[in-house]
């Protein structure tokens, strides 16, 4: 073995030692809500420093005769794939995580089926998001550990990564968004059924309705562009757009006005000009807020006799900015930058989505209902929250349970708890008893606060009832 070999294995060595070690400490920590999702992968990551052990053993007896470096080198690789997959962890255990919330998140995804592992997470940003992460690059190493195949083997491919705000953003009634995310697991199952139901409903294929917004793109141009550049930005972004109207669709079927609440509050911390991704902000309320109205029992009518106070679109949103003419949106855009075919192709989808999005999201709780129709969160579900467990919250007594008749009475649903919670903070902050003394100005900051803690403990005890029945 030459001296720059014996100094690379030393090196790697160490590097594996370093990982295995990080690997441990995180294994030692507790994870929130028998959230399985952060111990498979941690094993996930010590199969890799495993298989990359088994390469530095077959440099030093040189097996296969292969270069000794291409050994090495392979095993740099895997211990670098271990140490960047820590990273998918990181904010999962209960110092990150609020201990009661995940397991009632991880039954959303179940209800609907969904068999893939979830590995809840946070970090420093206003932001839910969810990615999920396939297994294809771990089935090509070649020669895997045995510990390495055995943990692809027991993780349900793919993994979603549910990622939440951690710390001072991470506030109880907000994890209604992560049903949004739910909707973007569950879209792809429902997808095909829930554009079957457009088309029916407007007389327009989905073909159709992309011409349309190359239409409106071409009509708003100011330069000669190629014609041919605008579909491959049209068909990713329009793709995108509605399913991100889907998903908030789920949200609104799953959470009802928590959903609405929660989802306006984050949207209004963004800006106001629509991406490749999303939508403008502005819309997406719009569409949920007319679902909230819709019905002679609505959830707003509901909502009012509750609260004593109107349900408006802008009610905990008023920051929110309003959405331009077309004409202003496409000037906006160019002058912050875009080039004038995004700003064109942007601006049209903003004019199309504005008339096609209540269809879509109409379309979606349609196609729930049909699939799912014990998941929706209903009108009088809402009523009924807002009754006795209401009372109790205002009590300053955690509402773990629904049900006036004490025969009658069952745990109280994650849901429940984020609607109550959201309408004491919107409108009976003040009738919280209050602890103690607080400084004029951080009073209601004060009265939040415990708030959220009082709803923390509900969701806590409320599982707790749920296990002790099912025992």
């Amino acid at each position: 073995m030459t001296n720059t070999t014996g100094r690379t294995l030393a090196s790697l060595q160490f590097y594996i030692s370093r990982v295995r070690h990080q690997v441990d400490g995180v294994s030692s920590r507790t994870f929130p809500g028998g959230h399985e999702g952060p111990t498979l992968w941690l094993r996930l990551i010590s199969g890799l420093l495993d298989t990359a052990e088994d390469r530095l053993k077959d440099c030093i007896s040189g097996k296969g005769k292969t270069d000794p470096l291409d050994h090495l080198s392979t095993a740099l690789l895997l211990t670098v794939a271990a140490y960047d997959a820590m990273d998918e962890i990181r904010g999962s255990d209960i110092t990150s995580l609020p201990f009661p919330v995940v397991r009632p998140m991880q039954e959303w995804f179940k209800a609907f089926d969904l068999v893939s592992t979830i590995i809840f997470r946070s970090e420093n940003r206003t932001n839910y998001e969810i990615e999920p992460v396939s297994e294809g690059s771990l089935l090509r190493i070649s020669h895997p550990a045995k510990t390495l195949s055995d943990s692809i083997s027991k993780i349900d491919w793919p993994v979603l990564i549910v990622t939440v705000p951690s710390e001072a953003f991470g506030v109880l009634p907000h994890f209604a968004v992560v049903a949004h995310e739910v909707g973007h697991a569950i879209v792809p199952k429902y997808k095909s059924l829930i554009w079957k139901k457009i088309e029916t409903d407007i007389g327009q294929t989905v073909s159709e309705l992309r011409k349309e917004v190359y239409r409106l793109a071409l009509k708003r141009r100011r330069k000669k562009v190629a014609a041919q550049k605008y579909p491959g930005l049209i068909i990713p972004s329009f793709e995108s757009w509605v399913e991100e109207v889907m998903a908030d669709a789920v949200c609104y079927y799953l959470a009802g006005p928590a959903g609405f609440f929660a989802l306006c509050d984050l949207l209004q911390t963004g800006e106001i000009w629509p991406t490749e991704t999303h939508p403008p902000s502005d819309i997406r309320r719009k569409i949920m807020f007319s679902a909230l109205c819709d019905g002679a029992k609505s959830f707003a009518n509901v909502f009012e006799c509750v609260a004593g106070e109107k349900l408006t679109e802008s009610f905990n949103s008023p920051l929110m900015a309003k959405l331009p003419s077309p004409g202003d949106l496409f000037n906006g855009l160019v002058q912050n930058g875009r080039l004038e075919i995004e700003a064109a192709v942007l601006t049209a989808l903003t004019e199309l989505m504005q008339s096609l999005g209540p269809t879509i999201f109409a379309a979606t709780m349609a196609i729930l209902r049909a699939k799912k129709p014990e998941l929706q969160y209903t009108t009088e579900k809402f009523e009924d929250d807002l009754g006795r467990p209401l009372e109790s919250l205002l009590a300053a007594i955690p509402p773990i349970e629904t049900g006036d008749k004490l025969e009658d009475r069952m745990a109280a649903e994650f849901v429940s708890i984020l609607n109550i919670g959201w309408v004491v903070f919107l409108t009976k902050l003040q009738q919280l008893p209050r602890r103690a003394r607080e400084p004029k100005h951080l009073r209601d900051g004060a009265q939040a606060e415990w708030l959220h803690s009082l709803l923390l403990k509900a969701v806590e005890l409320s599982e707790v009832k749920k296990t002790w029945r099912s025992v």
